[in-house]
């Protein structure tokens, strides 16, 4: 969807015959240049996931809560928070980043962990360190009509605070509304696939390529360097392996996940970065930077 004067316009992109899109070459006196039009990169569209809990009250709750309510995709600054209790919901780098800027303006912030796994050694020492008005909440049991937010303590325990906003920093799911691949692409609990190696799917490759769906990974770096692969694809400097070969790598890639236990909908969370191509690029990036 685009905005077109007052109102909007849907557009929709269809994947045709990679032999359909000719490129176009142009060249100047000192260097030839190729203008691909024979290829589309598409980057991730990100819908934010507000409801963080499942439970019926929590959500009755979200629609009758008296204050303001917002997702982390709308953070800006953190002026409009000064002298406020506010909750933070997720304690992912989003949360934490959000709640120390907030933590200088507002009265006091709670940010909040869906279990005690997620509040790292570093969040630990960060709580302890500012513990004058930087709080941990366990789960959001409910939002209460009076303004109220109460949490899940543990160990059937609960306690409740006045607030005047909650920020869902609760993550992303994928969407690509405007992209009809012909079911070649899918997004199934937030796995975009097959993609070899997180950026080409092997039926429409290299004529359609993803840049930006890993995660847990520093993301101006290693985006620079999936960029740096399409164009290299894309360019004949480098060489994919047949479409073959790149499903059975998907394959393989799911069923390593499947074993250790890693739901689905963490695919593109490549912590440790076991993405053989992109990594190489990458120490290519960062080392051009040192």
């Amino acid at each position: 969807m685009v905005p077109t004067g007052r109102g909007w316009t849907r557009m929709s992109t269809r994947c045709s015959t990679p032999s359909s899109w000719p490129p176009a070459t142009t060249r100047s006196q000192d260097c030839q240049s190729s203008k691909v039009s024979k290829a589309m990169q598409a980057p991730p569209m990100h819908v934010p996931i507000i409801v963080y809990c499942k439970e019926e009250d929590v959500r009755t709750g979200m629609e009758a809560w008296r204050g303001r309510q917002m997702h982390s995709h709308s953070y800006r600054v953190p002026e409009p928070f000064c002298g406020e209790v506010v909750v933070v919901v997720g304690c992912g780098d989003s949360g934490r980043d959000i709640a120390m800027e907030i933590r200088g303006v507002a009265k006091e912030v709670y940010m909040v962990a869906g279990s005690m796994e997620a509040v790292t050694p570093g969040l630990s020492k960060v709580l302890a360190k500012h513990s004058a008005n930087l709080h941990l909440r366990l789960e959001v049991e409910r939002l209460c009509e009076d303004g109220r937010v109460a949490f899940k303590d543990g160990g059937g325990s609960s306690s409740s605070i006045a607030a005047d906003t909650v920020i869902y920093c609760t993550g992303y799911n994928y969407s690509f509304p405007f992209l009809d691949t012909g079911g070649a692409v899918a997004v199934d609990d937030n796995r975009v696939g097959p993609l070899f190696e997180h950026v080409f799917p092997p039926s429409l490759a290299p004529s359609l390529s993803f840049v930006g769906l890993l995660r847990k990974v520093f993301a101006p770096r290693s985006f620079e360097a999936q960029a740096r692969w399409v164009a290299q694809v894309l360019s004949g400097r480098r060489k994919l392996p047949t479409e073959e070969e790149m499903l059975r790598s998907v394959e393989e890639l799911y069923r390593a996940r499947e074993i250790a236990g890693v739901p689905s909908k963490y695919t593109h969370e490549v912590r440790s970065l076991k993405c053989s191509v992109c990594v190489t690029l990458l120490l290519t990036v960062l080392l051009k930077h040192i």
